[in-house]
């Protein structure tokens, strides 16, 4: 509580600044002692959006709309026709710091999470996280933001960077869901020669270890707004992947391949 006070008193600072100048020094200097934990594990801030009926695979498959992580490394989301690709980007102190007031300025330390959904609720959940000074404070609503915040902190985060690149999966947990075929759906058949076989991985339960080629081929073929059923066998299975330091609550590669 005593650090979110001082981040008010900061943003206070700022806002009764006025024209003065030394005023403006003063406050300009209180703001850049934001701090945070440096990790490249660490989220210093998260905008997440879920549709909560959406099947456990494709919760899985989507990504955080923006994330900026404690080692300056900026990860968002574009929707390009019917998919939805995945870029990233580095900041610098200085760019983290400068949208760090802009989120907070924006009001962030005053909202409060939504008890009951509004009367006019679609099932998404939207959510908005800041990790400063080691305390971390999550915003959870049902698309009911004042003066749509919600958007409004989207689009500055997801065009803090200049120069940006595609992600493309080195390495992933996949798992597997049986589900009854559908031939009005997209449809992939599932390799012969793939390391795994989907009616084992399904009935494992649990998610595998995969990287290279067939983790670039899976995230690729996972980045489709629409699910895509992959036959095996004449069965259909549905396939997530979750990208260490991509996806969202991914766990971590394991330590053999880590670095690899």
């Amino acid at each position: 509580m005593i650090k979110r006070a001082l981040l008010l008193v900061l943003l206070l600072i700022t806002a009764c600044s006025g024209d003065d100048k030394n005023t403006d020094n003063a406050a300009d200097s209180n703001l850049r002692r934001f701090d945070w934990d440096r990790s490249a594990t660490s989220i210093l801030f998260q905008i997440d959006e879920v549709t909560t009926t959406n099947t456990e695979a494709m919760i899985k498959n989507t990504i955080p709309q923006c994330t900026i992580w404690g080692d300056g490394r900026l990860v968002w989301t574009n929707y390009v026709e019917a998919s939805n690709e995945v870029l990233e980007s580095r900041l610098n102190d200085e760019q983290i710091r400068s949208f760090v007031e802009f989120v907070i300025g924006n009001g962030f330390y005053s909202w409060e999470d939504s008890i009951v959904p509004p009367a006019d609720f679609e099932p998404v959940r939207q959510t908005m996280t800041l990790n400063l000074y080691g305390e971390q404070r999550t915003v959870e609503r049902y698309g009911d933001w004042d003066e749509n915040r919600y958007q409004t902190v989207l689009d500055r985060c997801r065009t803090l960077a200049d120069a940006r690149a595609l992600v493309v999966a080195q390495g992933g947990w996949i798992r597997a869901y049986p589900v009854e075929r559908d031939d009005s759906t997209i449809q992939s058949p599932w390799q012969r020669n793939a390391p795994i076989d989907l009616a084992e991985l399904a009935d494992q339960g649990t998610a595998t270890w995969v990287d290279g080629y067939w983790a670039a081929t899976i995230w690729e073929l996972t980045r489709s707004i629409q699910p895509v059923q992959f036959l095996e066998r004449g069965n259909a299975y549905l396939i997530s992947i979750e990208v260490p330091g991509i996806s969202r609550a991914a766990p971590p590669a394991p330590q053999s391949t880590e670095g690899n």
